[in-house]
């Protein structure tokens, strides 16, 4: 059978019934709670995953539900509540070409650059989108979408500018082979791992 997986934070976890897992209403919107039948849950897995960007541990559920229950019920859409402040992830979510996976795990490292890996001095520190509202506005987005905003150093965030992340890395490996600048290497490997 077909289903559609998503993980999300042990703390959105509130009570199961006899027929449902249910979890706790997204601080951003108060209807978002999320009811999920166990009649139409084809796997339900509790784990624990170091976050590497942290070094905490972080409790996540994963769930795969039957492609007919994420559809009928729109779940995708009550997620990207949860999405907004980092408390879901969807397996294998690609929109804009970006790792959101792994864009939320690094995002909570709010101490360090999220591309130069920098320490974060509060003088410096800004937040980067990292689809550009340009690009944003031309597909459509009135708004913003969910785990855009990273934390930033001033330096990284005037030399990315509105650039999408793809052209960002053609301008660092350009940067790499003119200074030699180990910071580069680092920003390198961050879009790499960032774009599919």
């Amino acid at each position: 059978m077909i289903g559609n997986t998503f993980k999300i934070k042990q703390s959105k976890y509130l009570k199961e019934t006899a027929k449902a897992y249910c979890f706790k209403a997204s601080s951003k919107d108060s209807f978002a709670a999320i009811s999920i039948p166990k009649s139409q849950i084809l796997k339900y897995e509790t784990t624990t995953t170091n976050n590497p960007f942290t070094n905490e541990d972080e409790e996540w559920i994963e769930i795969t539900v039957t492609q007919w229950l994420w559809l009928k019920s729109e779940l995708e859409n009550k997620l990207k509540h949860y999405k907004f402040s980092a408390d879901a992830v969807i397996e294998n979510e690609t929109h804009f070409g970006i790792n959101w996976d792994f864009v939320i795990m690094k995002k909570r490292n709010k101490k360090n650059c999220f591309f130069c890996h920098g320490k974060l001095q509060e003088t410096v520190r800004t937040q980067d989108h990292l689809i550009p509202r340009v690009i944003l506005k031309a597909y459509g987005y009135k708004g913003g979408i969910a785990n855009n905003t990273v934390p930033c150093c001033l330096d990284c965030n005037k030399e990315k500018s509105s650039l999408h992340p793809e052209v960002y890395r053609e301008l660092v490996r350009r940067k790499i082979s003119e200074t030699g600048d180990p910071k580069y290497r680092i920003i390198l490997f961050t879009l790499n791992k960032i774009l599919l």
